[in-house]
């Protein structure tokens, strides 16, 4: 549990995180668009 906890406190934007993984490749690939594969 508190391993989780770790890896979901480094990263800042929580909300990022749960779009990465709906998302799969096409979000990861556009790490720092996330606002463009909005707009897609």
């Amino acid at each position: 549990m508190q391993g989780d906890d770790v890896v979901k406190s480094d990263p800042p934007p929580t909300t990022a995180s749960s779009k990465v993984d709906a998302g799969g490749r096409l979000k990861r690939q556009s790490s720092g668009g996330g606002l463009v594969e909005s707009n897609r």
